[in-house]
């Protein structure tokens, strides 16, 4: 018997060799047939006679045999479609260095591993040998803009742009660069056959760091054209940035009045000395938005832990590293931090603005290691000869000027007693603290320095993110039938209530995949939170969960009673994705908003339904209006007013 097995397993493995010798003598006559004169007509003819599923499984199973791109290309493409970036790098930089003249699309999965290791800068190198090997692959400009964005290369990434367009251009038609630009951006769509408002949006970007402001102000024009009809929690976030930019560069082409002093604000660069060695511990990028003055940026070292942003040399404020980050690995921890408007005016009128970590600087995007921030309304008061006169939050305002240590009609915790009761009585639910409320009231006995929210939260009865929504919305209506005014967050993620003045954050936290959610998700259990407890925080009864302890491990870490003034929440993708289902779309806000209205107008004593802020501190847009861009075209005659169009994200 071991024998007849023997003996038949022998002639498997002649058959499978046949076979394979068979595969073999086919591919080595199908190159031969695509090496002939007639060979784009020969490619044409085998890609409609094999399928593409069958094509992918046939040039599988050449690499496995060692035919064809080859058993180290094979184990690179895997590595890639494992997220495996480490052992990617290494597998395509073999798999190209064993070849005399590697393929584009090799160059460009190898581009997109160093980019996804954090290697910005070798990405950046190998994306312009993959978009030079092979110009006419739009794929391949796409990811070159992705890549230069990072360092930031604004030249790169308008060039890249550029080529889009020209690939997408109809030769047939001359027309000016800039129309034919819009043509190819406005002609773009996503899978789903949505309008792609990101494409021209990121060159709009582009375009305003370079100072070309008539060009960025028609890429921002048809961006928000084309998000209009995006209906996507982004967009209501996305909405009054990009309206922003798009007033921004109008003010700056057009001869206009500017309606409000943010406008006035501008980032400027500072030429790098040739003679003092370039920045090399990261890069930092300083933009204008509609919230204040963006940082954004990333660094060399793995194991920093936070940045500190300077003005004039001076430390303003320390903002902790992203090692989970949204986008990358945490192989080039990044950051993010935002200096809101009112905090500009205490500014210096002109200033360097820098970012380091430890005692290095990071670059900017001309190498040197500050960019000069322009507040020609900024009174100074911010900076002395001993140091700062006050200290900045960590959503960048100043430190007492809002929140729960601001002045106001009443106390926050005033405000958290009467919500409290409401959801007692009206709901059937109870209102304990969370996040950074929790942790001042269990770790300081107070709010924390610097803290400018009120953070809280009700259990769920839900179990996933379309059944928390609809569960919220019920929440909701019924607040706003008792009178009160709520909103959701620029994100679109439920819900913000008001009292006198006061903006309470409130998350139903609900419970799947062995883990809390809430604002992010929270390594706790229901177990960890019920039955929940009361304490005196400050002369007042709260409750907060049953285990304090174990959920703001889950929240914060195990050294969650270290006070780490830099400390931000940064979610993962992942997370944000499975959070996202539970935010309102435009649609959904703007049809909610409208039923208030509807009921208000009909003399029924319901609260508002604000979207994005609070009725007492509205954003910077509502000084023009809001949504006005929307509808803008290309090329706005001067003086001419864009017609309006619909205003998703402002409360007049």
């Amino acid at each position: 018997m071991a024998q007849e097995r023997s003996q038949e397993a022998a002639r498997d493995a002649a058959a499978a060799g046949r076979a394979g010798a068979s595969l073999r003598a086919c591919h080595l006559d199908a190159v031969k047939a695509l090496d002939d004169p007639d060979r784009s007509m020969t490619v044409r003819v085998l890609k409609v006679l094999i399928p593409p599923r069958l094509r992918g499984l046939l040039r599988r199973l050449f690499a496995v045999l060692g035919i064809g791109q080859g058993r180290d290309v094979y184990r690179a493409y895997r590595a890639s479609a494992r997220k495996d970036w480490p052992r990617a790098v290494t597998a395509w930089r073999e798999a190209i260095e064993a070849r005399e003249v590697p393929r584009p699309q090799w160059q460009t999965q190898y581009a997109w591993a160093l980019y996804k290791t954090g290697r910005y800068e070798a990405a950046a190198r190998a994306q312009a040998a993959a978009v030079q090997g092979d110009p006419t692959k739009a794929f391949g400009w796409r990811r070159n803009t992705v890549i230069a964005a990072k360092l930031p290369d604004w030249e790169t990434v308008v060039a890249s742009y550029r080529a889009l367009a020209e690939l997408g251009a109809s030769d047939a038609a001359p027309t000016a660069p800039t129309t034919r630009l819009g043509r190819a951006l406005d002609g773009m769509a996503d899978a789903d056959g949505e309008p792609k408002a990101k494409e021209p949006y990121a060159l709009g970007r582009a375009l305003q760091a370079l100072e070309r402001y008539d060009e960025a102000l028609a890429a921002f024009g048809r961006a928000l054209r084309l998000l209009e009809s995006v209906d996507k929690p982004w967009a209501l976030e996305a909405h009054n940035e990009w309206e922003f930019r798009w007033e921004y560069c109008r003010v700056r082409v057009e001869d206009v009045e500017r309606q409000h002093r943010a406008l006035d604000v501008e980032v400027a660069p500072v030429e790098g000395d040739a003679s003092q060695e370039q920045a090399t511990a990261g890069r930092f990028a300083a933009e204008v938005i509609h919230t204040g003055v963006l940082l954004t940026g990333w660094v060399t070292d793995p194991e920093a832990v936070e940045v500190a942003v300077r003005v004039d040399g001076q430390p303003i404020r320390s903002v902790g590293l992203n090692h989970d980050s949204i986008v990358q690995d945490a192989y080039a921890p990044r950051f993010r931090y935002a200096i809101k408007h009112p905090t500009l005016d205490r500014f210096p009128p002109r200033s360097h603005l820098s970012v380091w970590v430890d005692d290095a600087p990071l670059a900017a995007p001309s190498g040197a290691p500050a960019v000069e921030l322009v507040v020609p309304h900024g009174d100074g008061a911010l900076l002395g000869d001993d140091g700062p006169h006050a200290e900045l939050t960590k959503k960048g305002t100043l430190v007492g000027t809002v929140g729960p240590v601001s002045d106001g009609p009443i106390s926050a915790l005033e405000s958290y007693a009467r919500a409290r009761r409401t959801f007692r009585e009206r709901l059937g639910r109870e209102l304990f603290l969370v996040y950074g409320t929790l942790l001042g009231c269990v770790r300081d006995g107070d709010f924390i320095a610097g803290d400018d929210d009120v953070d809280l939260g009700y259990l769920s009865d839900a179990e996933d993110p379309a059944t928390v929504k609809a569960e919220t919305l019920g929440i909701v209506e019924e607040l706003l039938a008792q009178g009160y005014d709520v909103g959701c967050r620029v994100s679109g993620g439920l819900f913000k209530l008001y009292i006198e003045e006061r903006e309470l954050d409130i998350y139903p936290v609900w419970f799947a995949n062995e883990r809390a959610w809430a604002y992010s998700d929270i390594d706790a259990r229901r177990a960890d939170f019920e039955p929940l407890a009361t304490t005196d925080f400050k002369g007042t009864e709260v409750t907060v969960p049953g285990d304090v302890a174990t959920v703001l491990a889950g929240t914060y870490g195990p050294d969650w009673r270290t006070p780490s003034p830099g400390f931000r929440h940064y979610r993962s993708a992942a997370v944000r994705r499975k959070l996202s289902r539970t935010y309102l779309t435009p649609n959904e806000a703007r049809e909610l908003r409208s039923r208030q209205q509807r009921a208000r107008d009909g003399g029924n004593p319901v609260g508002r339904f604000l979207i994005g802020h609070s009725p007492d501190r509205p954003r910077i847009i509502t000084a023009w209006g809001g949504g006005r861009a929307g509808a803008a075209t290309a090329a706005t005659p001067a003086g001419a007013e864009p017609q309006a169009a619909v205003d998703a994200t402002t409360e007049h």
